[in-house]
């Protein structure tokens, strides 16, 4: 009964300096107020440390890579083959999807040319008939795709369809979300660019 009573009425001490006498240096450090501050905002915690730095680095350069791929990168929506320049663009009016291909000679001095005459013809089918001469024989499949990524409508085209440096034909509209273009050389069989570009719309 008396041990009970003498337990009740012991007191323990505590003290700091002896407790961290054992203790490591950076602990000792932070109780002292001498130890590292944590970094203050996102940007010094970015460059706190060197990993930190050179993490912070390498997601700059993968970041500049996918810009610079997306402003200077290859289209889906362009190429040239045998010379000349494909752009293909696709636009939904009412019920309608609206395609075009732009065809422009690669050699700017034809090119030149050929925007001279458009700009003096509106009728004339002799003049047009000389700008298409400009250009090597090729046949164009053109594809209509759906939300599913399946081909609801295809169409052929050649050379001889080409109007003022442009094909343009319509699709009526069953939930058409993209345009694809196959184009073949006629005088290089092995040689093919594919083309694509989703449908946007026209108010």
């Amino acid at each position: 009964m008396s041990d009970k009573n003498d337990q009740s009425e012991l007191i323990f001490h505590y003290k700091r300096e002896e407790r961290l006498e054992d203790a490591s240096r950076t602990v000792k450090d932070y109780y002292n107020g001498t130890g590292p501050t944590p970094p203050k905002g996102i940007f010094e915690a970015l460059v706190h440390t060197k990993s930190a730095r050179y993490s912070l680095f390498a997601l700059i350069l993968v970041l500049a890579f996918f810009v610079g791929f997306y402003f200077f990168g290859a289209k889906s929506y362009e190429d040239t083959l045998d010379g000349v320049h494909y752009k293909l663009s696709a636009f939904s009016f009412e019920d309608n999807v609206y395609v075009s291909i732009k065809l422009e000679l690669e050699d700017s001095k034809k090119s030149e040319k050929i925007n001279k005459i458009i700009e003096n013809t509106d009728t004339n089918t002799s003049e047009n008939s000389n700008q298409n001469a400009r250009l090597p024989d090729f046949s164009v499949q053109i594809f209509a795709i759906d939300n599913d990524n399946q081909i609801i409508e295809k169409k052929n085209f050649s050379k001889n369809d080409v109007k003022d440096l442009y094909l343009r034909t319509t699709f009526v509209n069953h939930d058409i979300i993209m345009i694809k273009a196959e184009i073949k050389s006629s005088e290089n069989q092995d040689s093919t660019i594919e083309l694509s570009c989703k449908v946007g719309n026209e108010k």
